[in-house]
């Protein structure tokens, strides 16, 4: 089976394997075995960076499925290389990560969540134009994920712990870096 997705997140399992996280384009968020990928001839490493949009092939089997080959298609460098870019970023993917439940598929946050990405990519790299991102971010984050309002920075922190049952580095990491 083939899909499309962005990585949200890989786990190391073993020696040389990953778990990767995935958001698709039309099953959701899958968690896929990534065989052999952090030998140094793994030709699928560098494709299954956080933040990347992959087009892979999905091998079923007994328990996680397997990725068979992964290209990819955007690799949203101008996140990668900003630090206060890829702070905002991390907190759209650990939020996707926490809060998103395996095998939900929902259009709206797929188109949400790349034109967060582009959006993010796109702007300058100053304070002031990544504040405003941030914002929007914060803003839209909690409607997205069906609340009915916006939320303040303490409300939006109180929601996303209570709900993940943890606190969001990402989001006091941003706070701090945009203040």
């Amino acid at each position: 089976m083939r899909a499309q997705g962005i990585v949200i997140k890989r786990i190391d399992v073993g020696e040389y394997n990953q778990i990767i996280h995935f958001y698709t384009e039309h099953q959701g968020k899958l968690a896929i075995l990534a065989k052999s990928v952090k030998k140094h001839s793994s030709l699928q490493a560098a494709h299954l960076e956080p933040f990347n949009l992959v087009d892979f092939r999905i091998i079923t089997s007994a328990n996680l499925p397997i990725i068979a080959s992964a290209q990819s298609l955007e690799n949203f460098l101008g996140i990668k290389s900003n630090l206060t870019k890829q702070a905002l970023g991390f907190l759209l993917l650990e939020c996707f990560d926490r809060l998103v439940y395996e095998n939900e598929y929902d259009p709206s946050l797929w188109e949400w969540l790349l034109r967060r990405l582009h959006r993010l990519e796109q702007c300058s790299n100053t304070v002031t134009d990544l504040a405003v991102v941030g914002e929007e971010i914060k803003s839209e984050l909690p409607v997205v994920l069906g609340y009915n309002r916006q939320l303040n920075d303490q409300e939006l922190e109180f929601l996303l712990s209570s709900l993940s049952a943890r606190r969001f580095a990402s989001l006091q990491f941003i706070q701090s870096m945009l203040e």
